[in-house]
């Protein structure tokens, strides 16, 4: 039995289907209600088809939401039935994921690329005595693999391969190891690496071996990167207001906590 910190007042709405969506808004933004159900018969919120809507819309999510804009909420008087809000989000949506994939996967790899750059600047400019020739090592294959990671909060491996070649580089803000060895120990070790949530780094083939000339190579480079992002970014802005996307991820996102929130109510 649960207990209320303060006295409870139980009061009953009743109001046509075609305004309880905009009531329920307005009691959940109230943020001081309850809801609860009564009666024997039911009337379901949603239908199967409108259910797996709610699923496709999560699936979008999961891919592109990192790059959606902030929802922007519709005003509770223009709120409509719940499914035909999904349906019109969801189509939506969908015809932004069509235009927009291209430059997403793009951006994925950019970004990515990016996180990898700053952290070679970082070794580059700020290692702890001397860097060994990267240019030869990224040209080691095939009888022997090299892999560079960043370690999450300094955390060395507990066991190593006995074939592999370790070696530790600290700056100011990461630690890293460097490994070289035969692929099979290379890929053992970097099992155990990422299990211990270290970040793999990609060293470009033709890395210099000169440290200063990396870390002067690595800065045009995310230059470069950052100027492409920006373009992609300014891209998806455009996709943005051409199919009005903050609009209906709020409207999808309302529609997922009516489901998730509000009992079936009496019909």
């Amino acid at each position: 039995m649960s207990l209320r910190p303060q006295p409870a007042r139980w009061f009953e709405v009743l109001v046509m289907r075609e305004d309880l969506t905009a009531a329920l808004d307005v009691l959940a933004r109230s943020r001081r209600v309850e809801l609860e159900s009564h009666g024997e018969t039911r009337a379901p919120l949603l239908t199967p088809e409108a259910r797996e809507m709610l699923e496709t819309f999560g699936a979008l999510e999961d891919r592109f939401g990192r790059y959606w804009p902030t929802p922007k909420a519709h005003k509770p008087d223009e709120r409509t039935e719940p499914q035909l809000m999904l349906e019109l989000a969801l189509s939506r949506l969908q015809d932004w994921a069509a235009a927009a994939r291209d430059p997403v996967d793009r951006l994925d790899v950019l970004i990515r690329q990016r996180d990898d750059l700053h952290l070679l600047e970082a070794l580059f400019r700020d290692s702890k005595g001397p860097l060994p020739d990267f240019e030869q090592l990224s040209r080691a294959g095939p009888m022997l693999n090299t892999c560079l990671y960043q370690l999450a909060a300094d955390r060395w491996p507990e066991t190593l391969p006995g074939g592999v070649i370790t070696h530790r580089f600290v700056t100011p803000e990461h630690t890293f190891l460097l490994a070289v060895g035969l692929p099979d120990e290379v890929h053992e070790l970097e099992q155990q690496l990422r299990m211990d949530k270290a970040q793999a780094v990609h060293l470009p083939d033709d890395t210099p071996a000169s440290a200063t000339e990396a870390a002067a190579l690595t800065q045009q480079r995310l230059r470069q990167t950052e100027a492409e992002i920006a373009d992609i970014e300014n891209t998806l802005e455009v996709l943005h207001e051409r199919y009005d996307i903050a609009d209906a991820i709020a409207d999808a996102q309302f529609v997922r906590w009516y489901v998730d929130n509000v009992p079936e109510l009496s019909s």
